[in-house]
C-alpha cells in the first residue's frame, strides 16, 4: 500500500477517488445502483449521487454561501432518506450518472477557484487544506462500502461450490508481544487529515498487557466453529447469545458448507478456497468476542491497540476492540456534529486497523471505525489479547 503525502493533496486526488468509486459502480450488475444488497447498505447509485452532493454543499453552501437545492439533500443526505426508500427515488443509471459527472467537474472547478483564492484560507474550513482532505476520505470511504456491496453481490449469486480442499483448524496461537505498564499518549497529533473522533492527543494510563503480533487466522478461527464455538453458551456474552440463536449463526458471514462437510469462502468475485493463513473476516463483535472467550484471552482495548501497533502486524482486517466508542476528553465535533457525536450512543463498537480494501488515505493508527456489535457486512475479524 503507497504511503500518501497529504500535502500535495490536490483536487485531482478528489477527482480520482469519485471516478474509482464510478469505475467500481460500473462493473457490478445495473440493478445494484438502485437496489440494495444489504438492509445496511445503501444502493450503489445513491453512494455516487451522495458523494457529488457532499462535495457540492461544501463547497458551494459551507464556503461559498450559495446553498444546494433541498431536492438534492432530501435524497442524498443520511439523515433525511431512510436506505429502505433510497432506491425507488433514484433515476436510472444511464440517466444519472451524465449528470452526476456534469456537477462534479462544475464543483471540481469551483473548489479550485477556492483554494487558489488566499482570501478564504482564513475560514476553518479551508486551513492546512481540511476541506480537500476531508472530502477526499469520505470518498475513500465509499470505496470501501462499494466493495462490501460488491461481496454482498457475490453472496447472493453463487452456485454450490465443491473447493478441492480445506484448510488444518491450528491451535490459537498466544498473545505473543508483552507490553509493560505506561502512560501513553493517543490520539492523532491534529493535521488537516484526522477526523474528530481521533482527537485531541491525551495521556492515558495502561497496565502491563499481552497482544498477538497478528490478526486470528482462518485456520485458527475453524477450530472455534469444529469444536462447537457456536453451540456453546459458555463462549458468548448473553447479548451475543440471543443474536447468535436469532439470527440462526454458524459460521463467518463469507464461509459455506459444502454437502461433503468442507468449508469453502465467497469472495467478491466468487467462491474459493479458504486460506487458512489469512486473517478470518466478516466477523460481528459477538462472534469475535466468543471466540477470544472461546480461546482463554479478550479483544485487546482501542487504547491498547494504538499503543502497541508499531509492534503489530496490521492492515488485512478492521480488528474489533473491546471498547465501546467514546469521545477522547475534550472532544470537540468538527466540521459537523453528526460525524462522530451521535454514534457515542454506548451501542457502537470500536475497530482499528484496516481492510484489504481500505484505501492509503484512511489507513493510520488513529483512525477509529465503529459498528454495532451485530454488523457483519463489513471486512472485520480480530486480534487476541490478555
Amino acid at each position: 500500500m503507497r504511503t500518501i503525502d497529504k500535502s500535495k493533496a490536490s483536487t485531482s486526488d478528489l477527482d480520482t477517488a469519485l471516478k474509482q468509486c464510478i469505475d467500481l459502480a460500473q462493473q457490478l450488475p445495473t440493478y445494484t445502483w438502485q437496489q440494495q444488497s444489504h438492509a445496511e447498505l445503501s444502493p450503489v447509485g445513491w453512494h455516487i449521487g451522495h458523494m457529488v452532493l457532499i462535495e457540492r454543499y461544501w463547497v458551494y453552501e459551507k464556503v461559498m454561501n450559495r446553498p444546494v437545492s433541498d431536492k438534492e439533500k432530501e435524497l442524498y443526505f443520511p439523515w433525511l432518506s431512510p436506505k429502505h426508500e433510497r432506491g425507488q427515488q433514484l433515476p436510472a443509471r444511464e440517466d444519472q450518472l451524465p449528470l452526476l459527472y456534469e456537477l462534479h467537474e462544475q464543483t471540481l472547478a469551483a473548489l479550485n477557484d477556492v483554494l487558489a483564492d488566499n482570501t478564504t484560507c482564513e475560514q476553518e474550513l479551508l486551513k492546512n487544506n481540511y476541506l480537500l482532505l476531508f472530502l477526499i476520505q469520505h470518498h475513500h470511504q465509499h470505496r470501501e462500502t462499494l466493495h462490501q456491496i460488491a461481496q454482498q453481490h457475490a453472496l447472493q449469486q453463487h452456485d454450490d461450490y465443491l473447493p478441492p480442499d480445506m484448510p488444518t483448524a491450528t491451535a490459537v496461537i498466544t498473545p505473543d508481544i508483552s507490553i509493560a505498564a505506561a502512560t501513553t499518549r493517543l490520539g492523532h497529533n491534529g493535521d488537516a487529515i484526522a477526523y474528530d473522533n481521533e482527537l485531541p492527543t491525551h495521556e492515558h494510563t495502561l497496565d502491563s498487557f499481552h497482544i498477538a503480533s497478528t490478526a486470528v487466522s482462518s485456520a485458527e478461527y475453524l477450530g472455534f466453529i469444529e469444536d462447537g464455538g457456536y453451540e456453546r453458551e459458555d463462549c458468548w456474552s448473553s447479548s451475543g447469545w440471543g443474536w447468535r440463536h436469532e439470527q440462526q449463526i454458524d459460521c463467518p458471514t463469507n464461509w459455506r458448507r459444502h454437502s461433503n462437510g468442507r468449508w469453502y469462502r465467497i469472495d467478491y468475485a466468487g467462491p474459493c478456497t479458504i486460506d487458512g493463513t489469512a486473517p478470518v473476516q466478516m466477523l460481528s463483535h459477538y462472534e469475535a468476542q466468543a471466540f477470544a472467550r472461546w480461546a482463554g484471552f479478550r479483544l485487546p482495548t482501542e487504547m491498547e491497540w494504538e499503543h502497541s501497533q508499531h509492534h503489530l502486524n496490521w492492515g488485512k482486517c478492521w480488528e474489533w476492540c473491546d471498547n465501546q466508542f467514546y469521545p477522547y476528553p475534550g472532544f470537540n465535533a468538527f466540521p459537523y456534529d453528526g460525524y462522530s457525536r451521535p454514534w457515542f450512543d454506548g451501542k457502537h463498537y470500536t475497530l482499528r486497523g484496516a481492510a484489504q480494501f481500505t484505501s492509503p488515505w484512511i489507513k493510520r493508527p488513529s483512525f477509529r471505525n465503529f459498528y454495532t456489535a451485530d454488523t457483519r457486512h463489513i471486512f472485520s475479524g480480530l486480534r487476541l489479547a490478555a
